[in-house]
């Protein structure tokens, strides 16, 4: 490993590619945004290398970005790891589990399987990391997290992960009263498959792209 390279220069480049954004890269970290920038482009100096772009609102990862981002994360992941191991050997000698979690199911379901599990082994140290899914992932792909509690993403996205389905979620259309789709025609309630065709001539607003959400409701109109 070159010596020049510190772990800040892995956790700025790491931070802002998970983010997308330098801005809330920066609050994360707890540094300035111009400090991010610098630590940047320092990292792109000592690797000689473009690693970052922009594009559109955010900041893009280069391929030589998209190379390097694997290995750093796996070094950041291993400290950390490092880290942990030391204080919960001072602390108690019990094992670690981290569990990671979307806000749909954090407020609820984990908290009572984090009771119960617990209940069950008492000498097992838990932490519970909430977060985007997309941010998830990566970090349980790198080691970060033991286990992931959170909706199914597309196809391609669970590449290398072992799932269990826990249970079903119902997808409903919700429209404000009196919505000219709810009308009665002719005295009649309409059918589902009416109620999807009119709705077709309204504003729909649909989940974000790049879900398995959005995916389900395409599928369904």
């Amino acid at each position: 490993m070159n010596p020049r390279i510190k772990l800040r220069h892995l956790s700025a480049f790491a931070e802002v590619a998970r983010r997308r954004n330098i801005t809330r890269a920066a609050r994360t970290l707890c540094v300035t945004q111009a400090a991010v920038s610098r630590t940047l482009a320092e990292l792109e100096k000592i690797l000689d290398a473009r690693l970052l772009r922009r594009g559109g609102p955010g900041v893009l990862l280069t391929p030589l970005g998209g190379a390097f981002l694997p290995h750093a994360e796996q070094v950041l992941a291993a400290v950390r790891r490092g880290e942990e191991s030391v204080a919960l050997a001072k602390e108690r000698g019990g094992d670690r589990v981290v569990l990671g979690a979307q806000p749909s199911v954090a407020a609820r379901i984990v908290p009572l399987a984090v009771r119960e599990f617990m209940r069950e082994n008492p000498d097992v140290i838990m932490r519970v990391v909430v977060g985007e899914n997309s941010v998830l992932q990566s970090m349980l792909k790198v080691g970060e997290l033991d286990l992931l509690v959170g909706r199914l993403t597309l196809s391609k996205d669970m590449a290398g992960v072992s799932f269990e389905r826990l249970y079903l979620e119902r997808l409903a259309l919700v429209a404000r009263p009196g919505h000219p789709a709810l009308r009665k025609r002719g005295g009649r309630r309409r059918s589902q498959r009416q109620i999807l065709t009119d709705v077709g001539g309204h504003v729909v607003v649909f989940p974000p792209p790049n879900t398995r959400l959005r995916e389900d409701s395409e599928r369904l109109f």
